[in-house]
């Protein structure tokens, strides 16, 4: 919670900031105001839910603060602190709902324990209207989402409505509608808009709420028509428009009221006319099918469409598919802007980017995902690739072709990324495998080559990689394999030096003793004089 207080003596302020224990209270923001003007400012942007004042002030007094804080649209308290006994300032505190009046200097003991009592009844009247509007919120919220889900369900053609049951939903509505033109309008909203983010994150309810008021004021539901929420998506809100003589122009408006009302847009696609209630799931399909051949690079000024365009060529991602493995193996940011560059080029020349179009590209983008990245995508991956759509708006929720060319690019170098760590996780496993049989293998003639061919690999790529990971070249590796066997078989006197070296993969025993001592700093001989059978000292 938040309270304010209002005083155009700071030191008043500071006091009763520091003097009250707010914290106890609940109240984690004290705000400050000098005067009634700049306290009202505040108030209307924080809504504070405790306002202490003073009454007289410069620009607006505390009788005009109060005057004005009688209409705030939310629950408070209000609790004059002044320097006057005055019956008249008293009087307009009783008249404009204070809660108490105090006289300065004042005692903070007794404030707090007033400051307890103003919230404990504003719990106490909160509890009352809450109680009051429960029941019938909660009739009025389970009745529109039964219509919600009758109407959803019928346009989704999981079921038709039975007449009793719609009769009984929608009552006078449903007999005012049966047997009427309507032209279905399917409205899309980008729930992930800029704007819609900021201003209804965690109030989608409340977004839909209010297109569907302004809906019904404008086209005069439900005389004229009705609006629900399809369930089966989000961002979708169909309206049935019943004998309308414009139904184009009547979107438009309703488009154009939405972005000065809340600065966002919207794309309406419409269906033709039918009878009431015959057909909503075919009326659905078409205004579908008119949604997914808009050209956005032809765009309606309002962002409505009612006729289905001839369909253009689609433009494949997998076309230079080749290419495209290549680009996305090499990881490079560059060749990614490039390939993608060309791609939009050809839909500039085409004259021509509808909604199907993008919609066939996040196809094959999920295609890709699953051919190249497929089973052996990290967790993390899984869940970064769970939303597959493509990003083509701005701020407003209207088309961009520059937010679409970055959310390719995006996805293209995600999945550039998800096949680079599933690679190194193929390679690391490789190379060690390649360890462990050299280590299984070293007592034999071994040549990097031979080794690589072993794992269809690269003698050269296996020479770097393995020394990469391991700190250590190969044939180093394979000497002191060799160098460490050799010292254990050292302990045994029975054992020639010629039949050592051919036991660890030497055929020369001259070479191996000219290893062994350049290892060791020791010939064999000269090691195994040291009297260590163990081989641990050198």
């Amino acid at each position: 919670m938040k309270a304010i207080i209002v005083d155009d003596e700071r030191r008043t302020r500071k006091f009763l900031g520091m003097a009250i224990d707010w914290r106890s209270l609940g109240i984690t923001t004290v705000l400050e105001a000098a005067d009634g003007e700049e306290a009202y400012r505040i108030i209307a942007q924080e809504r504070p839910t405790i306002i202490l004042t003073d009454m007289r002030m410069p620009n607006k007094d505390g009788v005009d603060l109060l005057r004005l804080l009688r209409e705030l649209p939310y629950p408070h308290k209000t609790i004059v602190i002044s320097g006057y006994e005055d019956y008249a300032f008293l009087k307009k505190t009783i008249e404009y709902g204070g809660f108490d009046y105090f006289i300065k200097p004042i005692d903070e003991t007794e404030v707090y324990e007033r400051l307890k009592d103003a919230l404990r009844e504003l719990e106490r009247e909160n509890e009352k209207a809450a109680a009051l509007l429960g029941n019938a919120r909660a009739m009025n919220e389970r009745r529109l989402l039964l219509k919600d889900s009758l109407l959803t369900q019928t346009v989704d053609r999981s079921a038709a409505i039975p007449a009793g049951e719609a009769e009984e939903l929608l009552g006078d509505e449903w007999r005012l509608w049966q047997g009427r033109s309507y032209s279905l309008c399917m409205c899309r909203i980008q729930e992930r808009a800029g704007r819609i983010e900021r201003a209804f994150s965690d109030r989608k309810d409340l977004l839909y709420f209010s297109i569907v008021n302004v809906a019904g004021e404008l086209l005069d539901f439900p005389r004229r028509g009705t609006a629900f929420r399809y369930q089966s998506e989000e961002g979708v809100i169909v309206l049935l428009l019943f004998d309308a003589r414009d139904e184009k122009a009547l979107c438009g408006e309703l488009a154009r009221t939405m972005l000065r009302t809340f600065g966002i847009r919207m794309e309406i696609a419409l269906s033709s006319r039918r009878f009431f209630p015959h057909g909503m799931a075919e009326a659905f399909e078409e205004a579908e099918e008119v949604r997914q051949s808009v050209n956005h690079l032809r765009p309606d000024p309002d962002g409505v469409y009612a006729e289905t365009a001839e369909p253009a060529g689609m433009l494949s991602l997998l076309q230079e598919e080749r290419e495209l493995r290549m680009i996305l193996t090499g990881q490079s940011r560059s060749d990614i802007k490039r390939f993608l560059s060309e791609l939009l080029s050809g839909c500039a020349q085409a004259a021509s980017l509808t909604t199907r179009q993008i919609l066939w590209w996040e196809q094959e983008l999920k295609w890709l995902q699953e051919l190249y990245a497929g089973s052996g995508r990290s967790e993390e991956d899984k869940e970064a690739a769970e939303d597959q759509r493509l990003v083509y708006w701005d701020d407003t929720g209207a088309f961009s072709l520059e937010r679409l060319a970055e959310s390719l690019e995006r996805r293209l170098l995600r999945l550039a990324g998800e096949i680079g760590r599933l690679q190194g996780r193929e390679r690391k496993e490789t190379i060690y495998e390649v360890r462990d049989y050299l280590k299984r293998h070293y007592t034999e003639p071994l040549m990097i080559k031979d080794v690589s061919a072993q794992f269809f690999m690269n003698s050269e790529y296996v020479a770097r990689l393995f020394k990469q990971e391991f700190g250590i070249g190969i044939k180093e590796f394979v000497t002191e394999l060799r160098m460490n066997h050799a010292k254990l078989l050292l302990g045994n006197p029975y054992l020639k030096v010629g039949e050592i070296a051919e036991k660890i993969g030497f055929a020369d025993e001259k070479y191996f003793s000219k290893v062994f001592k350049r290892e060791t700093g020791l010939t064999p001989q000269q090691f195994r004089k040291t009297d260590q059978p163990d081989g641990d000292r050198q």
